[in-house]
């Protein structure tokens, strides 16, 4: 399950600069590339799914431990959200 939380992390950070990458070739007037990356941009957008694939992730790990962060919390109260996701 932590192999599985760090993909999607890493999943989600790829996505995101390579969108941002797109987006700022999309800016550059010299480049004639509108279409092509537009069309990328749109395929990179609608998978950015961090929050959609975090919740589907959380509920099937709270099901199975489900006082988990719960215990965590606990023992470690100064955690952030992104620290508690991996």
């Amino acid at each position: 399950m932590l192999f599985e939380s760090i993909l999607l992390n890493e999943k989600q950070e790829l996505l995101i600069t390579v969108h941002d990458q797109l987006l700022a070739l999309l800016k550059d007037e010299n480049l004639n590339l509108g279409k092509s990356i537009s069309k990328s941009l749109k395929r990179i957008g609608s998978s950015i799914r961090y929050k959609h694939d975090w919740d589907e992730f959380d509920k099937w790990f709270t099901e199975i431990h489900y006082n988990f962060y719960q215990l965590l919390l606990k023992d470690f109260p100064g955690l952030s959200q992104k620290e508690i996701k991996v």
